[in-house]
């Protein structure tokens, strides 16, 4: 994927500090699963660009980099956790205001397939439609490497 829509700075930044924590998450949730997202992020903004709507690519961009970060704090609530992490991140505030970093954490939050609202903002509903896996192999593979990590008392077969 091209990126030449970030600043070096940032584009630096995400590849150096945030893209590596995806080492340390289960299979479902790794580097390839993070280029899934930021891949399918940029394509689906670009298409609707091609549509008229305004959307930031670099916004776009960071929202899929961001989007599972709070895994270091565990499964549970990791949407929120993400969000937290953008709010928090004090280099990110070197490269937006408060407000596109509030659209970033709320897309962030947004992206859960749990969610019982629709999400706050365009961004939040690209990185939802981008986490969620259209091929078959994906959609069934991600949560059994899950569960051959998480549930240790069934067998593989189980």
């Amino acid at each position: 994927m091209k990126t030449n829509f970030l600043r070096k700075e940032l584009k630096n930044y995400i590849d150096k500090e945030i893209k590596p924590l995806y080492k340390a998450f289960d299979k479902a949730h790794n580097l390839s699963h993070y280029k899934f997202v930021t891949n399918n992020c940029v394509e689906y903004s670009n298409e609707l660009i091609k549509k008229g709507v305004e959307i930031d690519l670099e916004i776009a961009f960071v929202v899929g980099a961001y989007h599972d970060v709070g895994l270091i704090r565990g499964r549970e609530n990791h949407a929120k956790s993400s969000a937290d992490f953008v709010r928090n991140d004090k280099k990110i505030k070197t490269f937006f205001d408060e407000q596109k970093i509030e659209i970033i954490a709320q897309a962030v939050e947004d992206h859960s397939s749990h969610l019982s609202y629709e999400p706050r903002s365009i961004y939040g509903k690209i990185v939802a439609d981008a986490d969620r896996n259209n091929s078959l192999y994906l959609v069934f593979s991600r949560p059994v490497k899950y569960g051959l990590k998480n549930e240790k008392h069934l067998s593989r077969e189980e």
